[in-house]
């Protein structure tokens, strides 16, 4: 593109200088000759400057093909890349960080996908990741540990979600399991609601993915009950949620989840990020990158 507007400078300077030197020139002509060429001059002049318009004109341009597609992860720590492997969360360069994030970017770098073509992941936040995350510029993300439906969806109305994104990746309600009232899910559902209806005003052409969230273990496995019931009602909830337009899709990150990857209860390790990425990268292969 440089060489080419150098080359339409090169022609505009050259006609700009024949126009200088045929000014020159017309100074020693007589005035019988000047009112004799006056239409001719006229003529000419207004075709050079037709001429230098088009010249000068900026190349058209059009949106370059193979734009990526913009994918936001937003949720609470399990978005965030919280690791429940003591070892795996204090490795000193960070090779465990990301989450499910850093497998899902890994994914389509060594496997792009013809429904999906090129990612970008976007978001409010730069933090937790790995090295190869860095290096490919594949950081954002809108994860924000502890936070449940209802605080999500306030920072939703404070722009976490403002980086115009194709693809929201929802993961989010642990928290309500154990932080809100029984019945948990209930509240859980209500923050949903309000979540949803924040990403419809802030991202009205973003199609939502929204997890059936993973299951809880160990001393936390009694919240499973209230996981369940929150669960069963994310397909009615992505129905109604199509009905009033706005594209939102159910993912299963629950059944046969492995149980024993969430070391601390709540959190997945390494391999457990690894199950939620493969499930997300087939929804996104299924649905594609616009809704």
């Amino acid at each position: 593109m440089r060489t080419h507007c150098n080359q339409h400078q090169v022609w505009i300077l050259s006609l700009l200088a024949l126009v200088a030197a045929c000014d020159d020139s017309a100074a020693w002509a007589t005035d019988s000759d000047a009112s004799a060429s006056d239409t001719s001059d006229e003529e000419d002049i207004a075709a050079e400057a037709d001429l230098l318009d088009e010249l000068a004109a900026p190349p058209e341009t059009s949106e370059a093909p193979g734009a990526p597609c913009r994918i936001l992860a937003l949720g609470d720590s399990i978005t965030y890349g919280q690791n429940s492997n003591y070892a795996q969360s204090i490795d000193p360069y960070g090779t465990y960080n990301g989450g499910y994030r850093a497998h899902l970017v890994a994914s389509f770098a060594l496997t792009p996908s013809s429904a999906v073509g090129p990612i970008k992941m976007v978001g409010a936040r730069n933090d937790h990741y790995t090295p190869l995350m860095y290096s490919w510029n594949q950081r954002g993300h809108s994860g924000y540990p502890a936070y449940t439906n209802a605080q999500i969806a306030d920072m939703v109305a404070q722009g976490a979600t403002a980086y115009n994104p194709h693809v929201i990746l929802l993961h989010s309600g642990t928290n309500d399991m154990w932080a809100q009232p029984y019945p948990q899910h209930a509240f859980a559902l209500t923050g949903l609601y309000d979540l949803l209806d924040e990403l419809k005003t802030a991202n009205p052409g973003a199609m939502v993915l929204m997890a059936k969230i993973i299951p809880a273990a160990g001393a936390w496995a009694g919240l499973n009950t209230q996981i369940n019931l929150y669960n069963a009602q994310l397909d009615t909830v992505a129905a109604a949620r199509r009905a009033i337009g706005q594209t939102v899709y159910t993912v299963d990150h629950n059944t046969l989840f492995p149980a024993t990857t969430i070391e601390d209860g709540l959190h997945p390790n390494w391999s457990g990020y690894s199950d939620m990425a493969a499930r997300w990268r087939l929804a996104l292969d299924a649905r594609g990158c616009t809704p």
